[in-house]
């Protein structure tokens, strides 16, 4: 499956916007390298020449995925310190409207 056979359907598919992003800069990673690098140190493999770019593009992918979860971390912290910021309020005007309808069921 090549990054041109998923790129029609990616704005249908949730998530496919990123994934479509994903794939199109790999893909453009992958060509650009090529498999003539030869690396320096082996990383991984048989010491198959090529394996640098693959490598380097792994890299950046799980480069991008940490500062991806880091920038979901702040929102869900963001969201937790809303979420208590409302439940407090609500609260607290809970506990009026009790007191409040309890010292009008108390003129009756």
């Amino acid at each position: 499956m090549t990054y041109q056979s998923i790129a029609p359907v990616a704005p249908f598919v949730p998530g496919g916007a990123i994934m479509s992003a994903m794939l199109s800069n790999t893909t453009a990673a992958l060509a650009s390298d090529g498999a003539a690098t030869q690396p320096a140190i082996p990383m991984g493999g048989a010491g198959v020449p090529g394996n640098t770019g693959m490598f380097q593009s792994m890299q950046q992918l799980q480069e991008n995925m940490m500062s991806q979860n880091v920038y979901m971390l702040g929102l869900q912290q963001g969201f937790n310190d809303m979420n208590q910021k409302y439940t407090a309020i609500s609260n607290v005007l809970k506990t009026k409207h009790d007191t409040e309808k309890n010292a009008i069921s108390n003129f009756r």
